[in-house]
């Protein structure tokens, strides 16, 4: 018996795909296919995955945010990235749905055919129906979705997995049917077709207008950025898109709308949403950076381009970064921004009374650090939970700032995705956070860039400091120094040259940084190569081990390392110069890193405590006593030290915390000899 196909006889647009570093797929379009030739299409050499736009488009050249949609469709779907429980398994049989496992394990894709061509906005209704049914991925209910094509392969984190039926279904739907089965109404009018009722390209910014290069390339820059679909960035991209614009001088209504309207990713959150251009560009023009830009007059005056500027009408030049720097300058221009002069009078009114610190204080913004350490110290470890600490508003070192601290642009050249997501984690990082993460901490991995940073005739310092110009961190890092140069470390030319393309810059823009590096053979003489290294920052941070201790416990072993920093080179002598910092962590029954469990204190933090603890209630003081000991086992008997009563008591507030909803995953209880002791867990960091 032939076994059904709920996709033949109808049209599809078909895509290859091809996975980067990033583990992100590269698409391109294949063309349009039946879709009862799915099993037999083979994808090709160089773009080895297969997906397809399960709404039809008629342009089988381009991408489905692209391509023009089709009359109508004849399909709902819904992609849900968690296994199914069994409420989800009841709605698929109830709906005679077809059940592919798209092969990412726990991963599925649930398919229901209709009985006649439906407009797309009835099947984006249906689709979003579905969708908040079975708790599903609503990034892929457009009409512009791709999904993966069944007999096809996944190759996600370097495995390949076919993507297969569990559930074939011969059942068909009528539309409203089907909206009443799943609760929902059909619209009686396409919000689509209003999101795009964008007048043509508005006089002022056709090809003549010395803005159009940069618009366009602004343009070029913004879809780049989108090319694989990250709907969870979809938001900020509009934004500093807007933004960008309203700087280059585009305020006028119409054309803003009109450049908006080129922004993929705009189209495609419009589309999902319902919502029209205006709408969204409405509530970004509401934004107090935007509208302080438009109040400050800050838009880049239009001045005209010199012959020798001037391209092919509508040719674009490859991506650069925005900036003033395209529009032609006079000679007395030019000559004041290469030597800016000080404004004495207006310098003098600014208040340096003290230092301006970054989380922690032992770096300043603007400044320049090296941050040196042995081998397999944690350097790479203490800095990732530092700039964590900044981006979600953690305590580190004892300082804490509301809210987020600042944003990260972070470039790495020594640690695999591994050791990055599995260090987040121990630290303490959970789901929540992620859409922080991915605002603030812009985390770029083994990046490929045109040369060394070093080296002047390549052009790996420009792109770099094109990225911080578009990011506009607070702090950028470098892990590890010795992989961004091609020179000897033991020549001073290297360090004197990364100083003068990335440091010197970096410091001009008020923007920090942090170059880690490694040690010599003999720990004493400092970092490893040419004395040049320390003379081009404005600090270096030493760190070593003093001690390291281990405590079994039945669920897994605590690590105690106590570490040394010492800052052996200042150009301020601003803050302390030593810090001597306590580093936990637990390893699992496994021997892996357990999640939230790995922590930095300083060793003074119990002063502290000491000074504030007389003020706490008992059970706030012990809890802060415990807090400050992460994996370090509290008896009852000691815990009544701390708190002047008796063991009793104190075992009565420890017991309590067990069954306190917000502290009971937080605290372990164990024995320490024949006496039961309790553990901080260190989850809230």
């Amino acid at each position: 018996m032939k076994r059904s196909n709920p996709f033949a006889g109808m049209q599809f647009l078909v895509i290859s795909g091809k996975r980067n570093s990033q583990d992100k797929l590269l698409l391109q379009p294949r063309g349009i296919f039946d879709g009862s030739e799915f099993g037999s299409i083979k994808p090709d050499d160089d773009r080895p995955e297969l997906l397809f736009a399960p709404f039809p488009m008629t342009d089988g050249d381009a991408m489905p945010s692209i391509a023009r949609a089709g009359d109508g469709g004849y399909l709902i779907w819904c992609d849900v990235d968690h296994e199914f429980n069994g409420d989800h398994f009841d709605l698929v049989h109830d709906l005679g749905a077809s059940l592919i496992s798209s092969g990412t394990p726990g991963h599925y894709q649930v398919w229901i055919k209709l009985d006649s061509a439906t407009p797309a906005h009835h099947i984006e209704a249906l689709n979003r129906a579905l969708c908040e049914r079975l708790d599903g991925d609503t990034s892929k209910i457009s009409r512009a979705a791709i999904m993966r094509m069944p007999g096809s392969f996944n190759t996600k984190g370097g495995k390949r997995r076919r993507a297969r039926f569990q559930l074939r279904s011969d059942r068909v739907w009528s539309a409203p049917e089907l909206a009443q089965a799943l609760g929902t109404e059909l619209p009686d009018t396409d919000t689509h077709d209003d999101a795009h009722a964008v007048s043509e390209t508005p006089t002022a910014i056709l090809n003549d207008d010395p803005r159009y290069r940069r618009v366009m390339r602004h343009i070029d820059k913004a879809n780049s950025r989108f090319e694989f679909q990250n709907y969870k960035t979809r938001h900020s991209l509009m934004f500093g898109y807007v933004l960008t614009l309203v700087e280059l001088g585009v305020t006028d209504t119409a054309e803003l709308l009109w450049a908006f309207d080129q922004c993929e990713a705009a189209v495609s959150k419009c589309s999902d949403e319902g919502k029209s251009l205006e709408h969204h560009l409405g509530q970004i023009l509401k934004k107090p950076k935007v509208v302080e830009k438009l109040e400050a007059g800050t838009a880049v005056p239009h001045q005209p381009e010199s012959a020798s500027q001037t391209e092919t009408a509508g040719e674009r030049d490859e991506l650069a970064v925005t900036s003033a720097d395209d529009d032609v300058l006079t000679d007395a221009e030019a000559l004041a921004e290469r030597f800016p002069r000080i404004d004495w009078s207006s310098a003098w009114t600014q208040d340096y009374s003290q230092p301006d610190w970054l989380l922690g204080k032992f770096l300043e913004r603007a400044q320049q650090i090296a941050f040196v350490a042995g081998g397999k110290d944690g350097k790479s470890l203490l800095i990732l939970h530092w700039c964590l600490a900044m981006v979600l508003g953690w305590e580190f070192f004892g300082d804490k700032r509301e809210g987020s601290g600042g944003r990260v642009l972070y470039f790495d050249r020594e640690n695999n995705l591994r050791d990055i997501i599995t260090r987040a984690r121990s630290l303490g990082v959970a789901e929540a956070d992620l859409a922080t993460l991915a605002e603030l901490f812009d985390y770029r991995q083994f990046p490929a860039f045109d040369g060394t940073l070093d080296d002047p005739e390549a052009k790996a310092a420009e792109q770099l400091l094109a990225i911080v110009d578009e990011v506009k961190p607070d702090v950028v890092i470098l892990d590890t120094a010795s992989r961004f140069i091609k020179g000897n470390e033991n020549d001073s030319a290297p360090w004197l040259q990364l100083y003068r393309l990335v440091h010197a810059p970096l410091k001009a823009r008020g923007i920090a940084a942090v170059r880690i590096d490694h040690f010599g053979k003999d720990e004493t003489k400092g970092a490893r190569g040419n004395s040049a290294k320390a003379q081009d920052v404005d600090h270096v941070w030493e760190m070593t081990v003093k001690s390291e201790r281990k405590v079994r416990e039945p669920d897994g072993e605590w690590v105690v390392i106590t570490l040394g920093m010492k800052r052996t080179h200042t150009r301020t002598g601003h803050g302390d110069d030593s810090f001597t910092v306590v580093r936990r962590g637990k390893k699992d029954t496994e021997g892996m890193w357990a999640d939230g469990c790995t922590s930095h204190e300083l060793e003074s933090r119990q002063d502290k405590f000491d000074e504030v603890g007389a003020d706490l209630a008992d059970a706030e003081k012990l809890w802060a006593f415990l807090s400050m000991r992460v994996g370090m086992a509290v008896t009852a008997a000691r815990a009544g030290e701390v708190i002047g009563k008796s063991a009793k008591t104190a075992e009565r507030h420890l017991k309590g915390f067990e069954k306190d909803p917000k502290r009971k995953t937080q605290i372990s209880r164990g024995k320490v000899g024949q006496a039961s002791a309790w553990t901080y867990l260190g989850l809230s960091v």
